[in-house]
């Protein structure tokens, strides 16, 4: 279980409670790293394989779609991109050829309304001019991150075990 779930399911009851009747809304964030339970700066966006450390692991045409899926965001989002991760198979290293791309990129702000579109367009451009199949980039916020194990139990896990970091600092 990763730090962070472990965090809010060891902190008080209020918060516990929340989660578990699956209405995670920031109350309970807040009143998580209020008492301490929860440092959102430093546990939640920390955890992904370097890409450095993976080398080998991908060929040039999909280090090649990272390089530009990263100037795309960063174009689109600037100072309000947080972090970028590959997660699935691709990150795992059990991708077949039919296998999409998944990539989380974490933003300090998310309207789905907005944002889902808007990545959703981003990720059909790049996998028509790379055809390394498709491509989901999920936009979420630290706070919607911690929340998605209350609605797919262990999810944040996985995501822990296997993720690549990909940005900031892509190397």
């Amino acid at each position: 279980m990763p730090f962070a779930s472990k965090v809010i399911r060891l902190g008080c009851w209020e918060c516990q409670r929340r989660i578990e009747s699956r209405h995670l809304s920031s109350k309970p964030l807040d009143h998580a790293i209020r008492l301490g339970f929860l440092d959102m700066e430093k546990d939640v966006l920390d955890f992904g394989r370097s890409l450095k450390d993976t080398r080998g692991a991908f060929s040039a045409p999909e280090l090649q779609l990272f390089s530009d899926l990263l100037s795309q965001v960063e174009s689109l989002y600037g100072k309000r991109l947080q972090s970028v991760k590959l997660v699935g198979s691709r990150a795992r290293g059990t991708a077949m050829d039919t296998s999409d791309s998944d990539f989380l990129v974490f933003l300090d702000s998310c309207d789905y309304a907005v944002e889902v579109p808007r990545l959703k367009e981003t990720g059909y451009q790049l996998s028509l001019n790379h055809g390394l199949g498709s491509i989901s980039l999920s936009p979420l916020t630290r706070e919607q991150f911690v929340g998605l194990d209350a609605k797919y139990e262990g999810i944040t896990e996985s995501f822990h075990r296997d993720a690549v970091h990909l940005w900031p600092d892509m190397a």
